[in-house]
């Protein structure tokens, strides 16, 4: 049994056996799961790769990770994954994002803007990233522009990384617009013309 001590100052300290700590940490368990626990972190750095291949680098200001669910939510997210022969294949950012910690998918969400390895640049407000395949879709409105300018809108789009090839759902087309000389305005009849300077 313990036993209760004096240490001079007034104060009573009780020396508990091994055997009442352990009794003592059964119900702070049974009232805190596993599972209710997360894990929060600053400034992280995920790097993924398949088969020797480099894969994908992703970065985040913040990140919650769910115990016991695989998952990862993200805020102020950066990706930059590999395309053809190594080089940047696609790099992108968004506000949120809810990363799969098993296949390394992940859903972007928020501001979600783009650019891939040939030149294309886009934005859209979600879009899904398939690490395996190496696939970026959104089934959101989208506006993206191609190297030379042309401005593209449509319903959705998916974006090959490793074959660098893009589908567009439903696309308008809008081309480049060429910048405009102002001409003078031809003065209304009735109106006096202003005195040239």
């Amino acid at each position: 049994m313990g036993r209760l001590c004096h240490d001079g100052r007034g104060a009573l300290f009780a020396a508990v056996g091994p055997l009442c700590a352990a009794l003592l940490l059964i119900p702070i368990l049974w009232v805190v799961p596993a599972s209710a626990v997360e894990l929060v972190l600053s400034e992280i750095t995920f790097v993924g790769s398949e088969a020797g291949e480099s894969g994908l680098v992703l970065e985040a200001d913040r990140a919650r990770i769910e115990a016991g669910r695989d998952v990862a939510h993200l805020e102020g997210v950066r990706l930059e994954a590999a395309g053809p022969g190594g080089k940047t294949g696609l790099r992108l950012t968004c506000e949120r994002a809810v990363l799969n910690l098993q296949t390394s998918d992940f859903t972007a969400v928020g501001g979600v803007r783009g650019r891939t390895g040939d030149g294309h640049r886009f934005q859209t407000a979600a879009a899904e990233f398939h690490h395996a395949t190496r696939v970026i879709e959104s089934h959101f409105p989208v506006e993206i522009v191609d190297p030379l300018g042309t401005r593209l809108e449509g319903r959705g789009f998916q974006y090959e990384v490793r074959s660098q090839r893009m589908r567009m759902q439903q696309a308008i087309v809008s081309e480049p617009e060429e910048p405009k000389q102002s001409e003078p305005e031809e003065p209304k009849q009735g109106e006096p013309e202003e005195p040239k300077q």
